[in-house]
């Protein structure tokens, strides 16, 4: 069984086992996915061609709850597949790793996956872009004196 060491916010660090990790990038489903779907089946709920669907917590539909996660591109789970939404996915499950023990994980009742939209940019040619951008999610306006003061 190998480990992964986790950094914790204090900078200690815990080790946690797993059986295999699988990191996966890209916008077509790798084929290490497509055959792990069709392992899964159909039947068991595997049912999406895109890629691995997943319950509101990351949790592989058509597995045993708690034993295999999947995020980002990999991972059908109604959020747009963009770095915003896998990296936030990622802190997510790290949180679960890092706080909930093996009833957590696969606890049905354990708090879903959100995600927060910050915006969206898009690179269009000659040195341009654009972008859409939720000044809330920036600024955090209503939790600070000073950042209000200088929005206003």
């Amino acid at each position: 069984q190998e480990k992964v060491h986790l950094k914790n916010k204090d900078g200690s660090i815990d080790t946690m086992g797993y059986g295999i990790l699988v990191w996966v990038a890209g916008v077509g489903m790798r084929p290490f996915t497509k055959a792990l779907c069709e392992k899964i089946g159909k039947e068991a709920g595997q049912t999406d061609r895109r890629g691995l669907l997943v319950d509101p917590c990351l949790r592989v539909k058509g597995t045993r709850p708690g034993e295999v996660f999947a995020l980002g591109d990999c991972a059908v789970s109604g959020k747009p597949p963009t770095a915003q939404v896998a990296a936030q996915q990622g802190k997510y499950l790290g949180k679960m790793f890092r706080h909930g023990s093996t009833h957590l994980i696969s606890d049905p009742e354990a708090s879903p996956f959100e995600y927060k939209h910050q915006g969206s940019m898009a690179y269009v040619g000659k040195g341009e872009a654009a972008a859409e951008l939720n000044p809330n999610a920036l600024i955090k306006l209503g939790r600070s004196s000073i950042t209000d003061h200088m929005w206003w």
